[in-house]
């Protein structure tokens, strides 16, 4: 617009309905408008001018609807202010290309799902909550470090003491692994009738309140008694817990767990369970005299309960450092350790002890008294491919759930991620298991915290191998617990002197991503440049052929024989090769770099590779060597290990660059040798910039022919198999969607792709197409996905779809990026925007999210405040929530609910019954 000048905001306070409010690429400057005056906004955009200078602690006061905050490209100096910082409902918040120094915060909100502070004067450790966003997001601030940048330095390791409580069954491991493998199917927040309760993920940082405010004031049932069922305890009644300070330490399978201090006393944790109503009150009270005379090291000791028809609460002593899930799945504020391996390890062993990372056992012996839907829903020995296929389980369902926690342990994901609710789903715990082993190597195997401790890979693949034996589908071929039990015993927490795994390469070594091949592994390429027409270039390779000659070496091998060593590095592009043929990551480039070698080659580029082998025997470095065609370093233990010190090599695959134009190892060569293969020749920093521009040229140059055709390509496939010209597509919307077969969150996002797309290309505007992207293993793989998708496709073979993933800078999939039909990015989120809104977000503009959003403001206006439905015995209150399950239709809903502040129930406005309003 070409505005100029200041903003004068008291002149919009007369407008109380205003939710979005943009100045966007403008000139206005002077200093941040006072913006706290619009106490309803939801959306503040101020980026791409010239206003300058601190934002007040208080700018942000009182704004609790805010969600998206936009304030790239100014002249801000200062620190993020605290108001902004506790915006409880912020989802979006760009700061690039300001002067903004001092720490990043911690940011606890569950649903921040964009995060930019590039180019700014930040400095210290990111913290954890932020560490999830990629590298982009933190470049241009030399100060700070930690992941996703490279490690800050420590003077000192800092000694976790840590105890792990998992939630376990003790009449079997399958009730054992449980609670600590799966969550709540539930996806929305808890709700509670205390005010200002905030939640951070995982219900790890809570704020205080008194436990009456979640428990009500418990007159009600049994004349509110507290039952004892160790006769060694302190005793101490209901109302002396009710009027304890309590802290929400989490929601789980089965209820939520409260940390209570009584006065005077010690801390308590009482855990409220909802899920046991078709028990009866005698049968409880049995129950639970039952669970007080167990004892044994293993067990935390129940102290108390109470029990009420509609809930139950179980009393144990405060365990202060936090259960497993927490440990694995929660944010981690700065300061805290990270989960080791050897505390891993202790974990699977022990599966379960005390402080010393031998786990202590919560929840034990409760399947009988938990209503059998619910434990169907949730609890992993459901999930076992016994019970879905044939409605039953065995003493090797056990099993099952042992390698489903080992799996977890591991991998630090989250077992309910990647299963569909209810019995019979087709994307249940055993498909995810099996697609973990398929990608064993080229998806996230180990959990990226556990891979800092070094020497040990060769254990803990190990561990994984059992994980696996545990969880085969067959029960025939499925290890008894025994056998599991025996071999976990036999693990170490460092890898044994004849692994050279442990003594040469560090965890780094392992992959990372899934279809992100620079990310996935390093292979060690040096390159040194030698040539006629540059003496400091061929004096770098005198010093390789030096190095060699001075261990004795005076030839290089081919598969023909000997060459001596000088002729075959004079006037050529070396690169040396560091790798072994029992290392998987190698052997899988191997293939790659062979096509690139002999296309180089083909082609007349004066490039030779050199293979030095880890190979722990000769023969292991034949079989390697004999599918190169390049040349190899006579195989000698001792000179692979000189090698790697004189080029400083800690690890396999890696690379490092001894040109003095090359690509370091930070900067990740073998990213640039996988993301463009060929291309990248002759790996210099020049060239590296040269396909970066290319590539950025391609995300914002507004041209689909330039971003999807690729040399004499320029058409992509119908599901059919029919050539689709790229320039027919010009003028409709399109939908980049990256997605794989083999990922249950895929196939699950797809079905609702596919009806959104249906939906928006049978309407009158629906000029919209999709292209998928495709990140499957094999062309099987994509012929089946395409067949079930009503759209397009990249060729499986082209290399396209690896440059679509790097030029969008795909981090995990599904994934959807939008693009406009001037051929303008609208959003790199596409999924969370069909997740939300469906087709009715089309064509995904900022203006028509601001349209959706009115109206569902506008619905919600027209729905009363609270009703009495005829079904519940408390009010219900108007909620808005992103997802919840009816519990009257059972149907997924979306948006507006009646919800209980008491009990966990929620309603469709529509499925209320005799509603008397009350607004």
């Amino acid at each position: 617009m070409g505005l100029k000048g200041t903003v004068d905001i008291d002149i919009l306070t007369q407008l109380p309905n205003l939710r979005t409010l943009s100045f966007m690429n403008n000139s206005l400057d002077g200093p941040m408008p006072e913006v706290k005056k619009l106490g309803s906004l939801r959306n503040f955009y101020l980026s791409n001018n010239d206003f300058s200078g601190k934002i007040g602690e208080d700018a942000f006061d009182g704004m609790n609807s805010l969600r998206e905050v936009y304030l790239a490209h100014n002249v801000f100096t200062g620190g993020i202010p605290r108001s902004l910082v506790t915006l409880p409902k912020l989802t979006k918040l760009s700061l690039e290309g300001n002067r903004l120094d001092g720490n990043l915060p911690d940011f606890s909100q569950e649903n921040l799902t964009v995060f930019d502070a590039a180019d700014n004067n930040f400095k210290g450790q990111i913290p954890t909550s932020l560490s999830g966003f990629s590298t982009s997001s933190f470049t241009g601030n030399k100060g700070l470090c930690g992941k996703p940048l490279p490690a800050c330095k420590s003077s000192k390791k800092k000694t976790m003491i840590i105890i792990v409580v998992i939630v376990v069954s003790v009449v079997a491991l399958s009730a054992i692994v449980a609670f600590a493998c799966i969550r709540s199917r539930q996806t929305k927040t808890p709700k509670f009738n205390g005010t200002e309760k905030k939640f951070a993920k995982n219900g790890i940082v809570q704020k205080e309140t008194q436990l009456s405010d979640q428990f009500g004031d418990g007159k009600k049932g049994d004349n509110g008694q507290l039952h004892f069922v160790r006769y060694d305890r302190e005793r101490f009644d209901l109302q002396d817990l009710l009027r304890a300070s309590a802290e929400v330490l989490g929601n789980g399978t089965f209820g939520s767990s409260y940390k209570a201090v009584l006065l005077d006393g010690p801390g308590m944790v009482v855990k409220r369970f909802r899920h046991m109503s078709n028990v009866g009150k005698e049968e409880f009270h049995e129950h639970m005299r039952k669970l007080g005379t167990l004892s044994h090291p293993n067990l935390l000791p129940l102290v108390a309960y109470y029990y009420r028809r509609e809930e139950k609460l179980l009393v144990s002593d405060l365990i202060e450092n936090g259960s497993l899930a927490s440990h694995l799945h929660a944010k981690r504020s700065p300061g805290k350790t990270w989960l080791d391996w050897p505390s891993r390890l202790k974990i699977v062993k022990g599966v379960a002890r005390d402080g010393t990372f031998e786990p202590l056992l919560t929840d034990y012996a409760l399947v009988p008294m938990v209503n059998r839907d619910h434990a169907q829903q949730v609890m992993v020995a459901y999930k076992s491919p016994e019970f879905t296929h044939s409605d039953r389980t065995t003493r090797k369902t056990d099993v099952w759930s042992l390698g489903i926690l080992i799996l977890e342990v591991l991998t630090g994901k989250f077992p309910e991620n990647y299963l569909m609710q209810g019995k019979g789903g087709d994307a249940d715990l055993a498909t995810w298991v099996n697609s973990v082993v398929r990608e064993e190597w080229t998806g996230e195997v180990f959990d990226m915290d556990m891979m800092r401790t070094k020497n040990c890979e060769g254990e803990m693949l190990k561990l994984l191998k059992i994980g696996m034996c545990c969880c085969e589908w067959n029960l025939e071929r499925r290890w008894d617990l025994k056998e599991a039990v025996a071999k976990i015993e036999e693990l170490k927490e460092r890898d044994n002197d004849n692994d050279d795994l442990s003594n040469s390469f560090p965890s780094e070594a392992l992959p990372r991503k899934a279809y992100k091949g620079r990310e996935d592994y390093q292979l060690f390429l040096v390159v040194i440049m030698a040539g006629p027409d540059s003496q400091a270039k061929f004096i770098e390779s005198s010093d390789f052929v030096a190095n060699l000659s001075s261990r004795g070496v005076d030839y290089l091998l081919s598969g023909e024989g000997k060459v001596p060593l000088l002729s075959s590095c004079d006037g050529k592009v070396i690169c040396l090769f560091f790798s072994a043929n029992w290392c998987r990551p190698c052997k899988s480039f191997a293939p790659q770099l062979v096509k690139i070698y002999n296309s180089l080659r083909a082609t007349g580029n004066k490039l030779e590779i050199v293979f030095i082998s880890f190979d722990r025997d000769e023969d292991g470095f034949k079989e390697h060597f004999k599918c190169m065609p390049w040349l190899a370093v006579p195989f000698e233990v001792n000179l692979h290990r000189y090698l790697s010190d004189i080029y400083h090599v800690n690890r396999i695959p890696s690379f490092i660059s001894l040109s003095s134009d090359g690509i370091s190892v930070e900067e990740d060569m073998i990213g640039l040798v996988e993301d463009y293969g060929a291309e990248a020749f002759p790996f210099t920093r020049k060239r590296f910039e040269e396909l970066r521009s290319i590539d950025d040229a391609k995300r914002h140059g507004g041209k689909l022919q330039q971003l999807l055709a690729h040399e004499g390509r320029n058409y992509v496939l119908s599901r059919d198999t029919r050539k689709i010209l790229v320039s027919e597509l010009g003028g409709k919307t399109i939908g980049l969607y990256f997605g794989a077969h083999w990922c249950p969150p895929s196939r699950a996002f797809t079905a609702q792709l596919i009806q959104a797309y249906s939906e928006i290309i049978t309407s009158k505007d629906g000029c919209f197409e999709i292209i998928l992207v495709s990140t499957d293993r094999d062309l099987k793989e994509f012929n089946t996905n395409l067949s079930n998708m009503p759209w397009l496709a990249i060729p499986y073979e082209d290399r396209t779809r690896q440059d679509l993933c790097r030029i969008f800078n795909i981090k995990g999939i599904p994934a959807l990026v939008i693009i406009g039909q001037d051929g303008k990015i609208i959003s790199t989120d596409g999924k969370a925007i069909i997740s939300l809104y469906g087709a009715k977000a089309f064509p995904f503009t900022e203006s028509r999210i601001t349209e959706i959003e009115a109206a569902l403001e506008k619905e919600g206006d027209a729905l009363p405040r609270q009703v009495k439905d005829k079904k519940h015995q408390h009010a219900l209150k108007l909620d808005m929530a992103k997802a919840y399950v009816c519990d009257c239709c059972k149907g997924q809903g979306k948006f507006w609910a009646f919800s209980c502040d008491v009990c966990d129930y929620d309603l469709h406005p529509a499925c209320v019954e005799e509603a008397c309003s009350d607004s």
